[in-house]
This record gives structure tokens, sequence and C-alpha cells, in this order.
């Protein structure tokens, strides 16, 4: 897979983010608004992808779609906090669905952030992320 088609780099010290969500007109709304505030944005559009992309870019948030095919997004989070290397990682979730089960899963995975896809704002999404992120970005 080649991962380096889908960075864009921002100049100065602005985060990278890794953005998973199946859906591509999600994506590139996302990516395209991150973009615009100066951050550099790795996408995947499943799971697998997601973690494979972790691998080879070094990220400081990650925004994660809840329902995927292949892998949903709690069983995301779960794989990300089984690698130590990963396990720090801020992630803000968005779902279609606030089906309490899902959401106290995604709890105790560690997603900062549960946002619901009726209720998106991408105003909201960027203060989320700027809340997330690292000291220093």
């Amino acid at each position: 897979m080649d991962l380096e088609k889908y960075v864009v780099r921002a100049s100065g010290p602005r985060a990278t983010i890794l953005l998973v969500d199946d859906a591509s007109f999600c994506r590139e709304l996302i990516s395209n608004a991150l973009r615009r505030e100066g951050y550099a944005v790795c996408t995947a559009g499943n799971g697998p992808d997601g973690l494979a992309a972790l691998d080879q870019v070094a990220v400081q948030l990650i925004i994660l779609d809840n329902e995927m095919p292949l892998m949903d997004g709690v069983t995301f989070l779960r794989h990300l906090r089984e690698n130590r290397d990963w396990a720090f990682l801020p992630v803000v979730m968005l779902a279609g669905s606030a089906l309490k089960e899902t959401v106290l899963k995604a709890r105790e995975f560690g997603a900062a952030e549960y946002l619901l896809k009726a209720e998106f704002s991408l105003d909201r999404l960027l203060e989320r992320v700027r809340k997330w992120l690292p000291a220093g970005y």
C-alpha cells in the first residue's frame, strides 16, 4: 500500500492526523477541513488499512469511524491499545448511533471523544482535535 499519496505535509509543527472512515465523502470532507487548518492528514478506508498506516506514518491523533466493514471502530481501538507504540494516541470516534454498549466499549478502550454523525459539525470536530492533540501541535 502506497500511503505517501494520501499524506499531505503541513508546514511547521502542526500534527499529522490519521482519519479512518469507509465513507469516501466523509474522508474528503474531514481531511479537507483538517488540511485547511494546517494539519497533515493520512486517510484509510477501513480498520486494517488504518492499522497498517500506523506502521508507516507517525501520527499524533486518530479520527475513527465506528461503523466500517472488515473491522469496526471498537475492534480497531482494541488493537490500537494492545500495541505499546500506539496505546497513548488520542482517538476521536465518529458514530452513526449512540448505543450505550458501543459507547461504553469505546470508552473502555480509551476513546477520548465519541461524536455522533447526526450532530456532526466540522467546527465541533476541529475543536475536539485541538483539545486532544499533545501540547505543541
